[in-house]
C-alpha cells in the first residue's frame, strides 16, 4: 500500500485510508476519522475529504488551515465510542476563503480493555472468547508456568503496586486467581478507582466475605454493591462454561454503558 501524504487532501481510493484504519486497529491503536460531510461556498476542503487523527501523526487532510487545526484538537479530545458533528463558518475562524464546512468526527476503538487478574484455565478460555467480541484482553498473574502464555508475570506485591498505574475508569476487570485471599486484595486496590465492570470469581459465601473485607478496607458500600460476585450471568461449573458466563455478563454491561453515552 502506498503511503498517505499528510497534505494529500481527497484520496481517490478511499480503500487506502480504511486499510490504514484496519492496520492501526490491528496494532492496538485507537484512531479518529474526520470526514467532510458538507462544504458550501469557497472552502479548502470538499465533501468526501478524509483525515485520520492518530496518536502522534496525521494522515490525509480535510483542507488545511485553521479549520483543520481545530478539527485535530477536537479529534484528540474525543473519548472511546464518541462522535461529533462540527460546523464551521470559515470567516469566523479567521480563514479568508469564507464558506462553511461540516466535519463528522468519530473515535474508532480497537476494543474495550479487559484486565484479567489470574492466568489460569478461566482466563485461558475467556481471553480467547472476548477477543472475538470486541474486547482487548490483558492478563496478569504472579505465578510462572500459567495457562495463558502471553500473561504478564510479576511478584504479587509488584502486581498490586502496578494496578493504580492503569486507567481503570472505563475499563473492565475480572479477578480470578488461584486464591480467594489474593482475589480480595486485588479487588480492594481495583475498587479504589472503580472500573466500568469489576467481577470477582467466587461462591455466594465468598461474595459475603469479600464484601466484609472491602468495607473493612474503606471501600464505600455503594461501590462494593457494584461488584459482580459471584461472577457471570448464569451458574457454571467448568472453566469454559464460566468463561462463557462471564463474557455474556461483559456484553450486557457494555450494552448498559453504551446507552448512557
Amino acid at each position: 500500500m502506498k503511503a498517505l501524504s499528510p497534505i494529500s487532501g481527497y484520496m481517490d481510493d478511499n480503500a487506502e485510508i480504511f486499510e490504514e484504519v484496519i492496520k492501526r486497529l490491528g496494532g492496538g491503536e485507537d484512531v479518529t476519522l474526520a470526514m467532510v460531510v458538507r462544504a458550501k461556498g469557497p472552502t479548502p476542503g470538499k465533501e468526501g475529504f478524509k483525515m485520520l487523527i492518530l496518536k502522534n501523526s496525521i494522515r490525509g487532510s480535510i483542507g488545511g488551515g485553521e479549520v483543520e487545526k481545530l478539527v485535530i484538537e477536537k479529534g484528540k479530545a474525543l473519548k472511546r465510542g464518541e462522535s461529533v458533528l462540527c460546523k464551521f463558518d470559515l470567516g469566523d475562524i479567521g480563514m479568508s476563503c469564507g464558506g462553511s464546512m461540516s466535519i463528522f468526527l468519530e473515535k474508532i476503538s480497537c476494543g474495550d480493555e479487559l484486565y484479567i487478574f489470574g492466568a489460569g484455565n478461566i482466563a485461558f478460555h475467556l481471553s480467547k472468547i472476548v477477543a472475538d467480541i470486541g474486547f482487548k484482553p490483558m492478563v496478569f498473574d504472579y505465578r510462572e508456568g500459567v495457562k495463558v502464555k502471553n500473561a504478564q508475570i510479576m511478584e504479587f506485591q509488584e502486581l498490586l503496586a502496578m494496578i493504580p498505574t492503569l486507567t481503570l475508569e472505563k475499563t473492565y476487570v475480572v479477578v480470578a486467581t488461584d486464591s480467594h485471599e489474593k482475589d480480595a486484595e486485588i479487588a480492594a486496590v481495583v475498587a479504589r478507582d472503580m472500573p466500568a465492570y469489576l467481577g470477582v470469581i467466587g461462591s455466594d459465601v465468598t461474595a459475603g466475605e469479600l464484601r466484609d473485607y472491602l468495607i473493612e478496607k474503606g471501600i464505600p458500600a455503594r461501590d462494593v454493591d457494584m461488584i459482580h460476585c459471584p461472577i457471570g450471568l448464569v451458574k457454571a461449573r467448568t472453566p469454559a462454561e464460566i468463561a462463557v458466563s462471564i463474557a455474556a455478563e461483559l456484553i450486557c454491561k457494555r450494552g448498559e454503558k453504551s446507552k448512557t453515552r
